[in-house]
């Protein structure tokens, strides 16, 4: 039995080892690290703020009006917690390896391990919204919102409609993936987990946007159009980075000091408290120890 007034007292910040950045930006940037067990917040002009705790075990997100989503992998709800701490029940028995909100507040949640993806309505209704997807690991979701789904069964993504029918289905070129995004062109970029990130076009065409990254695990754009990538690191400390990519493919170091950075989100300007589009916390993690 969840004890929800014992997770809501773990939203609470406590200190974390500074980070270097390189560069700063307007934007306020997340990214989840196994070390803490939680998210580190840089904030515009690269202000380090203290970790947002996380004792799930799951991954989460929030929506614009600093709600925290937080799955409970003890029995695969999905649970919001308040600005002042309130938690109660948003979703049951949803899976979630991913989450990703839609631009109506509609929540998708990832259901590795079902092969479904639920959709949760803003009054918390629950359903299957998408199906025949094997391992859907990883979720994007477009400005038109179509929802993107990797299958880690035949190294595709699948794209849904806002209504759940299936667009497209084009391969990746990646088996499995660890982040998943899409920019304003609706042009999707997909990593490897190990060093590469692809980018496809809406014609299906695959290049490699950059190579040489140490195991990079969640993606997402800046208000500048650069892609921001959270790198695990493959020596056994996890020493870890924040990487920032351009359209043309250049790759600079924004940040250093993280202890396996996993997952990584960015909004803009900063919020007041916190306004996190989409992370998962130990999905990769879990399919890592599955290889």
């Amino acid at each position: 039995m969840t004890n929800y007034r014992l997770l809501s007292l773990f939203v609470a910040a406590f200190a974390v080892a500074p980070l270097a950045v390189a560069n700063a930006r307007a934007d306020t940037i997340y990214v989840s690290t196994i070390s803490a067990a939680g998210i580190a917040r840089i904030g515009p002009g690269g202000a380090v703020y203290p970790v947002l705790p996380t004792d799930t075990g799951g991954p989460f997100t929030v929506d614009p009006n600093a709600n925290l989503y937080v799955v409970d992998w003890s029995d695969t709800n999905i649970l919001q917690v308040a600005p002042d701490g309130t938690a109660a029940l948003y979703g049951a028995n949803c899976s979630g390896y991913d989450l990703v909100f839609d631009g109506r507040g509609n929540l998708y949640s990832a259901g590795i391990n079902t092969n479904v993806v639920y959709k949760i309505t803003p009054a918390g209704t629950v359903s299957p919204f998408a199906g025949g997807i094997v391992n859907p690991a990883v979720l994007a979701v477009d400005a038109s919102g179509n929802l993107y789904a990797s299958d880690e069964d035949d190294s595709t993504v699948r794209v849904f409609s806002a209504a759940g029918s299936l667009v497209r289905t084009f391969d990746s070129g990646m088996t499995f993936p660890g982040g998943l995004a899409v920019d304003a062109s609706g042009n999707v970029y997909v990593d490897d987990g190990i060093a590469t990130i692809n980018k496809i076009t809406s014609a299906g065409t695959v290049t490699t946007l950059a190579s040489g990254l140490d195991g990079p695990m969640g993606l997402a754009f800046g208000s500048n159009g650069d892609l921001f990538v959270a790198e695990f690191g493959g020596d056994i400390a996890g020493n870890g980075a924040i990487s920032e990519i351009t359209p043309t493919g250049a790759v600079s170091t924004f940040a250093t000091g993280l202890t396996k950075p996993q997952y990584i989100a960015i909004q803009t300007p900063e919020p007041s408290s916190l306004a996190l589009l989409s992370l998962g916390t130990f999905a990769l993690l879990a399919r890592r120890r599955r290889r």
